[in-house]
């Protein structure tokens, strides 16, 4: 499942994202071609204003098994940082 296909599974549209100011239109159009992919500080965002498990964003960004664990080590990473900050 692609990320334009996890925000149609959950009801929404790349519209319905723009109505909040971290986000904007072309941001969530390279998102949703997989142009680009958000910075773990948008997937939490995004986790926040959709009720969308940051675990479901970010396996809806990637294709293979190894940049699954390389993103989530990343992610595990970062929120550590973000504690002890």
């Amino acid at each position: 499942m692609n990320f334009k296909e996890l925000l149609a599974k959950n009801n929404l549209r790349q519209r319905d994202l723009l109505k909040y100011p971290s986000f904007n239109r072309s941001m969530i159009g390279n998102w949703c071609s997989g142009y680009r992919r958000p910075t773990l500080e948008s997937i939490v965002e995004l986790s926040k204003c959709t009720g969308i498990g940051i675990e479901e964003i970010i396996y809806s960004l990637i294709e293979t098994k190894k940049e699954r664990k390389e993103i989530a080590n990343a992610y595990r990473r970062w929120k550590k940082r973000i504690r002890n900050a």
